[in-house]
């Protein structure tokens, strides 16, 4: 995998691929159409475990945002720590540390 991710091309391709399931997990909520593009590509340091259950595991690719501080959680105190990944697996955003996901791409 780690081969994959040191070829951009491999690794651009692959963030299309994840762009797209996203896509198609949200196809039914307009409010959602073209949230995947503010998404970029993304290693996990550890597994991740909700209650809706794993959301990523340790080494899995996935889609993390990247963005400017989120209000929402400067409010919260959490600024800089915190950031989105999206759960192929749950099909929705899941709030983790920063730390916990490597941004590759």
């Amino acid at each position: 995998m780690d081969e994959m991710i040191s070829n951009p091309l491999t690794a651009a391709a692959m963030l299309t691929a994840l762009r797209s399931v996203a896509a198609r997990q949200v196809a039914a909520f307009p409010q959602y159409a073209g949230h995947e593009a503010a998404y970029r590509l993304g290693k996990m340091r550890r597994t991740i475990k909700t209650k809706m259950g794993v959301a990523a595991e340790r080494g899995e690719l996935v889609l993390v945002k990247v963005e400017a501080a989120d209000p929402r959680l400067a409010a919260a105190g959490l600024t800089g720590e915190r950031t989105y990944i999206w759960s192929r697996r749950n099909a929705i955003a899941t709030l983790v540390k920063a730390a916990d996901v490597e941004v590759i791409a």
